[in-house]
């Protein structure tokens, strides 16, 4: 009996999982910022991935581990300042234009990173980054919610938890091979700069209304919502 009922719960997970991946698949709104979120944590593992590497020695930095604890500090303050300023940000910028800019910024780290290995440039970077990171975050959860039916959110948030986190295993393994290939991880480094930053132009095919993400609708025009029953 426990068995058949954990073998259940585990056929409805990877149902709803599936069903999402589908909804992702045939909504362009929802699709971009979920492969947006993809591509973000595809780059953000290449950074952070091979970071303890490059930080601590013997890597170029040259940190010892109490270094590189209060360095890693920094990730912390910047996503603690970011996560609180997001909704104060967006009332007066718009949250796509946020999370546009926010995906900009969060190159700050991995540019400082494939620049210099002055500890306080890469600190300032980590922070500026990280706050980034966090904005961005909410911003995505909070244009997936507006763009998907109530109906389909759970599904859809797990897809979306599926292409960010399939996202962040293939960002590392690229890291390991470029370190690898190259013998300079500062070339995973500069492509994780080079694609969050070209990554913003994914604002270009996100269909916006005023600035916000608005709502799927149904061929009649109106919002599709579970609380809404249809027409007999």
């Amino acid at each position: 009996m426990l068995s058949e009922r954990h073998r259940t719960e585990r056929t409805t997970l990877f149902t709803e999982i599936r069903q999402g991946l589908v909804l992702l698949i045939r909504s362009r709104r929802i699709a971009v910022v979920a492969l947006w979120g993809g591509l973000v944590n595809f780059a953000g593992s290449l950074t952070f991935a091979v970071l303890a590497l490059y930080l601590v020695a013997p890597g170029p930095v040259g940190l010892d581990t109490w270094g590189f604890g209060l360095l890693m500090a920094s990730l912390g303050a910047g996503g603690l300042v970011g996560a609180s300023l997001a909704g104060r940000l967006a009332a007066r910028v718009g949250e796509l234009r946020l999370l546009t800019l926010s995906c900009a910024f969060m190159a700050a780290d991995s540019i400082a990173l494939a620049l210099t290995t002055q500890v306080w440039a890469i600190a300032l970077g980590l922070l500026v980054g990280s706050a980034s990171a966090a904005v961005f975050g909410v911003m995505a959860i909070t244009a997936l919610q507006r763009v998907t039916p109530d109906s389909h959110l759970s599904r859809v948030s797990a897809g979306n938890q599926l292409v960010m986190m399939g996202g962040t295993a293939l960002g590392g393994v690229a890291a390991g091979v470029l370190g690898e290939v190259t013998g300079d991880l500062r070339v995973g480094f500069a492509t994780a700069a080079v694609l969050l930053l070209s990554s913003t132009l994914m604002r270009a095919v996100v269909p916006t209304a005023h600035g916000r993400l608005e709502p799927e609708r149904d061929g009649n025009g109106d919002t599709m919502d579970e609380s809404e029953t249809p027409s007999s």
